[in-house]
């Protein structure tokens, strides 16, 4: 009778400990999912041939830039806003990779040297930029609109 009972009360115990385990479980999953299912604003994926042809400005805190994609692996860009020593417009070529259905990562070399490397959130409408020239770096973030 006592083995009986304590066999009753040692279940009672693992019931009570794994129940709520196992709701919290269950609960941690749902969120989990819930985060990763996310839609973006427009519900579409972007992807680099909704960019072609089309300007963007990518505006900074001292510096404006209108660029446009014109062809799948040829950007021109040009400084609209701002003084910065060096070339004020060019045409050079890039490559890119989709990072997710709103992100593109997209990179180029200047013909004075700058290595240009951009993260384009097309969710947030928000630019990050890393450059490089003669062992320098430098982040740049900014954001992003369509204007033709």
């Amino acid at each position: 009778m006592k083995t009986n009972l304590m066999n009753k009360n040692l279940l009672t115990l693992f019931l009570m400990m794994i129940i709520p385990l196992l709701s919290n479980s269950c609960t941690e999953k749902q969120k989990t999912d819930e985060r990763q299912e996310l839609p973006n604003k427009t519900g579409n994926t972007v992807n680099i041939q909704d960019l072609i042809g089309s300007t963007y400005e990518w505006k900074y805190k001292e510096y404006t830039y209108h660029i446009t994609l014109t062809s799948d692996s040829t950007v021109h860009w040009k400084l609209i806003k701002g003084d910065y020593p060096g070339a004020t417009e060019e045409t050079d070529t890039y490559v890119y990779s989709q990072l997710d259905k709103n992100k593109i990562f997209i990179s180029w070399i200047e013909k004075s040297g700058l290595g240009i490397s951009a993260v384009l959130d097309f969710e947030t409408m928000n630019l990050y930029t890393h450059g490089s020239q003669e062992g320098s770096l430098y982040v740049n973030p900014g954001k992003i609109k369509k204007i033709k």
